[in-house]
């Protein structure tokens, strides 16, 4: 009976989602598809699924304004980084007790509604000093290659440098997988990551490269809805 259960709920589900979409072909493959959908709809229409033509050359007009170049793309895809879940170096290879945890509930659609983000098309921006990269990471969104000379993590056991996105290092001590100090490196980075690392890293001398920026805003309200 179990295993009849099994079968008979699914296709008890597939028939209510051909009744909803009008065919199997139109049922959307994912949970995520049909978040996508709302979503399109929600920025496309007015209620009752009535198309509404001035919010959709709108919505339109920001696709298009966002939509990156071949060499933007890649610029961006080169500052891209995995989430930082690495062990501390004070504790490996011991057993730890009575440990806790915290954990975010929902982050990724909290950091949706309030963090602001790209809102316009990247164009280059020329950075010579500490003093024009401070503002321009004040101010906008910014992709940049960036070369630290003599750079050392200032709390050891945290090194947030990837060595893997690092490229022509000299003299790079990792930590599992991570720079701990190093004579010179360059990485892509973006002003979120700037600011962490000289939170927790210092250095002697540094030179900026290839620096792009947008203007950042928060995202448009039916998508946000």
């Amino acid at each position: 009976g179990y295993c009849e259960n099994d079968i008979v709920i699914i296709t008890a589900y597939i028939d209510e989602q051909i009744s909803q979409y009008g065919s199997i072909c139109k049922i959307p493959a994912t949970n995520t598809g049909r978040v996508r959908e709302k979503m399109r709809d929600n920025c496309l229409m007015k209620s009752k699924g009535v198309p509404d033509r001035n919010q959709f050359n709108r919505y339109r007009g920001i696709m298009e304004q966002l939509t990156m170049t071949p060499e933007v793309y890649l610029q961006a895809n080169q500052t891209f980084m995995g989430g930082f879940t690495h062990a501390n170096a004070n504790h490996a290879g011991k057993t730890l007790h009575n440990v806790s945890s915290v954990d975010f509930t929902s982050s990724y659609p909290s950091v949706m509604l309030s963090e602001k983000f790209p809102m316009s098309r990247f164009k280059p921006i020329e950075i010579n000093t500490a003093a024009e990269l401070e503002k321009a990471c004040s101010q906008y969104a910014v992709m940049m290659d960036i070369t630290f000379h003599n750079i050392v993590a200032s709390i050891p056991q945290e090194c947030y440098l990837s060595a893997s996105k690092c490229r022509d290092g000299k003299k790079v001590t990792e930590n599992n997988g991570r720079v701990a100090l190093a004579e010179e490196i360059t990485i892509s980075i973006t002003e979120i990551d700037f600011d962490i690392i000289r939170k927790c890293y210092r250095w002697d001398s540094m030179e900026v490269s290839n620096a792009m920026y947008a203007h950042k805003n928060y995202l448009p309200k039916p998508i946000i809805e």
